[in-house]
């Protein structure tokens, strides 16, 4: 079996070792209960996936936050904006 450092796990791989679902984070977000630096890293990565999310304003950035953030929180928002966008340009 292969360990991971914590500040190498993804949003999904922190929700798996809190026993909680990605759907709950918003939520949950500040009462989150289990080991503190994974609560910590995920706290992090809500951010930065929040952060990452809110800079995209064009296809390709809405593109590229969904390859970068295969388990982010913002995805569907980002693939509907990429929709909405590409139906414009056309």
């Amino acid at each position: 079996m292969e360990y991971k450092k914590i500040d190498e796990l993804s949003i999904s791989e922190c929700c798996a070792e809190l026993n909680i679902e990605s759907q709950q984070i918003p939520a949950i977000l500040e009462n989150i209960s289990g080991p503190q630096e994974i609560v910590d890293r995920l706290r992090s990565l809500v951010e930065a996936d929040m952060s990452a999310f809110k800079s995209c304003s064009t296809i390709e950035q809405y593109e590229k936050y969904l390859v970068l953030w295969t388990d982010g929180l913002h995805r569907g928002k980002a693939a509907q904006r990429v929709a909405q966008l590409k139906a414009v340009k056309k």
